[in-house]
């Protein structure tokens, strides 16, 4: 099985995203709607379903004779692409470039960031760009997202550090510590989930509530279903399930949540499991809570399945079963 470290530089795990999952940035969300990769790259495309005028990708190669920053331009100028001349911010990971032309009045925007090993290129289609020039389309509609896309990659490959965490407030540090240690750790999500590869993103704390949610990604081949892993832990605070289902409505709209039944005895002092469509990213979701005590906790994971052809229900299994148990499993004998 392949660590971490391992992975830092094999092209799909530097990808921003897997297919079925959603990518925040420069103040828009898109959704990873395309994976290819071959012998020293990887490349991820992005739309977003309301726009779609616009489009996204994501190239990352080793950098080879094959694979690097002069061969690409050289293939791009060959294919009618102009390069740009546009004041791009000093990076100190790597050197930029930015090549562009019009296809049939829409914008194609080609932003390459390179270093001795690695090259990422991003691809920014864009159509109603005004009779701007392309390097005004760049500078005022897709550097902010290119950058962002670079910056992240980079920081991926262990080769720059990620952004500072944003330190915590006395209110999550009075409870942190307590309640954090009853989560699952990374380890112990590598041993659930063998022989996939999962990878601990961090800790989201309440603001103004006692709660903690820890996030997992799946860092194993492309096209394993598993996209991530949850695990949350509250003070119940008088929460039940009716309140829960409620949660649902209000978080994600109106969506069809189907309550399942777990093959697994009853755990703690009630327990609910139910299966849904995630409608922004299009993932299916699996969330077990159950509560212990003055805890509640919540085990989560999301698959990419057929949307057209399934259903929570159809894609609901003894695998998927197992996880949620052995996940709270984890919790409840802390």
């Amino acid at each position: 099985m392949p660590t971490l470290v391992e992975q830092a530089f094999h092209p799909y795990y530097l990808l921003a995203n897997r297919a079925g999952n959603q990518l925040e940035l420069a103040g828009r969300s898109w959704i990873a709607d395309y994976f290819d990769q071959g012998d020293g790259w990887a490349c991820v495309g992005f739309g977003i379903p309301s726009d779609t005028s616009l489009r996204l990708s994501q190239c990352v190669f080793l950098v080879s004779e094959k694979f690097n920053a002069e061969a690409t331009k050289q293939d791009y100028l060959n294919e009618g692409y102009e390069e740009l001349t546009v004041e791009l911010e000093s990076l100190t990971y790597g050197e930029s470039l930015v090549l562009g032309k019009f296809i049939d009045g829409d914008g194609q925007l080609v932003h390459i960031v390179s270093n001795e090993r690695l090259m990422v290129l991003i691809l920014f289609g864009l159509s109603s760009t005004d009779s701007a020039s392309l390097e005004q389309v760049f500078e005022t509609r897709v550097e902010q997202t290119t950058t962002a896309l670079a910056l992240m990659t980079f920081q991926r490959s262990m080769g720059i550090g990620g952004p500072t965490p944003t330190p915590i407030s006395a209110f999550q540090q009075s409870f942190y510590a307590t309640l954090s240690e009853r989560l699952l750790t990374e380890e112990e999500a590598n041993t659930i989930f063998a022989p996939s590869v999962l990878e601990y993103i961090g800790d989201a704390i309440g603001k103004s509530s006692y709660a903690i949610c820890r996030d997992f990604e799946d860092r194993s081949q492309p096209y394993d279903s598993l996209v991530v892993a949850h695990n949350c832990i509250f003070l119940s605070a008088g929460l039940d399930i009716e309140d829960i289902l409620g949660l649902y409505d209000d978080v994600h709209g109106v969506v069809q949540v189907d309550e399942l039944e777990s093959g697994f005895a009853s755990r703690g002092d009630q327990e609910l499991l139910v299966g849904f469509l995630d409608p922004a990213t299009q993932l299916f979701v699996f969330d077990l809570w159950v509560w212990q005590g003055d805890y509640l906790y919540k085990a989560s994971i999301k698959i990419l399945g057929y949307v057209s052809l399934s259903t929570p229900v159809s894609l609901f299994s003894k695998k998927i079963d197992t996880f949620l148990n052995d996940i709270i499993t984890v919790n409840l004998a802390r």
